[in-house]
């Protein structure tokens, strides 16, 4: 799962981890480190608060399965024949277990559009009838 995608399922997370990271470099970048050692004297529950909802969006981020890395291909599903050209080419079929596979699914794709080809007809048929 991507950065996009997992800020488009969990959009109100994602505004909490744009608005705290926000908060974080703009008090670092306008402030120094000077707001940040007075917050730490006067008001560390504020600090207390920073760091909870900071692991709080970590912790939601990991159980919802956020992949930093990039695309999780295992996690998406493929069609059949999609899925059946990335296991040839990752080399986990031969060539031969390739056109195998795919002259099944493609005659199981055949057969499932003559099916509904003849269900539409029949439909037709019944309509007609009336």
């Amino acid at each position: 799962m991507s950065l996009g995608t997992w800020a488009k399922e969990n959009p109100i997370l994602a505004i909490v981890a744009i608005v705290f990271g926000a908060g974080i470099l703009t008090t670092g970048m306008v402030f120094g480190t000077g707001l940040l050692i007075v917050l730490a004297a006067e008001a560390p529950f504020v600090l207390l608060v920073l760091l909870f909802v900071a692991l709080l969006a970590v912790g939601l981020a990991v159980r919802s399965g956020l992949a930093l890395g990039g695309e999780d291909e295992e996690d998406e599903e493929l069609d059949p024949l999609t899925e059946l050209e990335r296991r040839y080419v990752r080399g986990e079929i031969t060539e031969e277990e390739f056109e195998h596979r795919l002259s099944t699914l493609l005659d199981a794709e055949e057969r499932a559009g003559r099916d509904a080809e003849l269900e539409a007809g029949h439909e037709y048929a019944l309509e007609t009838e009336r």
